[in-house]
């Protein structure tokens, strides 16, 4: 009797499969998220409804801001400034959408979080001490949610205030003013941001004396840096890491040696990868993330943070 062998199974390898919630139960640390510029279009969509008679130059942000639409570092600003200062313009909307934002990051995952913002004069009398009051309030009011909630996610949030580049040197003073008085409401760091073609080379150095003061006062320091390309011959630059800066932002186009001056530093490198491709600031393909550094070892928080991180990391790798 011939006896016959069944031929081996082939071993699949195992391939492990998540459910699709399973990225955002990842513990994640946010250290450069504008607050205006974190809002869903849903959200918007809601403000502008509420509008009585929305004009005909301001339609439908769902309509305008689809998923498949592309900006680039030209339009991205007008467009942004419209919705922005058109839609984001009282008290209320600006509670509505800082709630909004603080939910969405919550739901995402984020553990830690460091928002920032440009103060602005919303008209009601009480200038940019107002928006900023109002910002902090919004931060204070979700972090004291339900124990459930904190249990499920227990994120702490701190501000990090903007200085726009467009702005005078009078202003970008108001804003360290700011920033100082409300450290001990959780301020903690100072931003330089906005259109980058604006305080183009040396001009950005009339800053200096704002960021100086910034650090005087122990906060941290991160400017956007090498957004995009120019000719002046690493000049901008040069003044910007004259500020002394704890971080700096997107780093598309920093040239080979104010990238090494970066290293040599051990500057933290807030990389934003997702906005430099979407904004067509770098096509993705660059060796940035040799630059990226443990973001815990970064923030600008207090020292307790970096303990409560490091315990959120370690039980996370171990479950």
């Amino acid at each position: 009797m011939q006896s016959t062998t069944a031929p081996p199974i082939p071993l699949q390898p195992a391939t492990p499969t998540f459910p699709p919630s399973f990225p955002h139960h990842l513990p994640k640390i946010e250290l450069h998220a504008h607050l205006t510029g974190s809002i869903r279009p849903a959200t918007l969509h809601t403000l502008w409804s509420a509008l009585p008679h929305p004009p005909p130059s301001l339609p439908d942000p769902l309509a305008v801001l689809t998923p498949t639409t592309r900006f680039d570092i030209k339009t991205f600003f007008p467009l942004f400034s419209t919705y922005i200062y058109k839609l984001i313009n009282t008290k209320a909307s600006l509670i509505t959408t800082t709630h909004a934002v603080l939910t969405d990051f919550r739901a995402d995952g984020v553990v830690y979080l460091e928002l920032r913002t440009t103060p602005r004069d919303l008209g009601t009398g009480e200038g940019k001490d107002g928006y900023v009051r109002t910002v902090l309030d919004c931060i204070a009011e979700f972090s004291s949610a339900s124990e459930e909630e904190q249990e499920r996610n227990p994120m702490q949030t701190y501000l990090i205030l903007s200085i726009d580049r467009r702005n005078t040197v009078a202003e970008a003073m108001e804003v360290v003013d700011l920033a100082i008085k409300y450290r001990d409401r959780g301020v903690v760091g100072l931003d330089l941001c906005g259109n980058p073609h604006a305080a183009p080379g040396d001009e950005v150095r009339r800053f200096a004396g704002a960021f100086a003061r910034a650090k005087e006062a122990g906060l941290g320091v991160t400017v956007h840096f090498a957004e995009v390309e120019k000719d002046d011959g690493g000049e901008e630059l040069r003044a910007l890491l004259d500020f002394r800066p704890d971080r700096v932002g997107h780093v598309c186009h920093p040239g080979e040696g104010i990238r090494q001056e970066v290293l040599d530093r051990g500057l933290g490198v807030e990389l934003c990868v997702s906005c430099n491709v979407m904004a067509g600031l770098t096509e993705g393909k660059d060796d940035l993330m040799r630059l990226a550094r443990k973001p815990i070892e970064c923030i600008f928080g207090p020292e307790k943070e970096r303990q409560r991180l490091y315990e959120i990391f370690r039980e996370f790798e171990t479950t």
